[in-house]
């Protein structure tokens, strides 16, 4: 039962952990091309 429940908020946190993550994707792709830009005028 106690397991279940670990389980089960394990299963939220990570979903909430994914919906965050899909918030910050375009500004971590974003960064990633303003690096590779940065590194290619270097």
């Amino acid at each position: 039962m106690l397991l279940l429940l670990f389980i089960h908020l394990l299963l939220i946190s990570l979903l909430s952990f994914l919906n965050l993550m899909n918030m910050l994707l375009p500004y971590i792709s974003y960064l990633f091309l303003f690096f590779l830009y940065y590194f290619s005028f270097l």
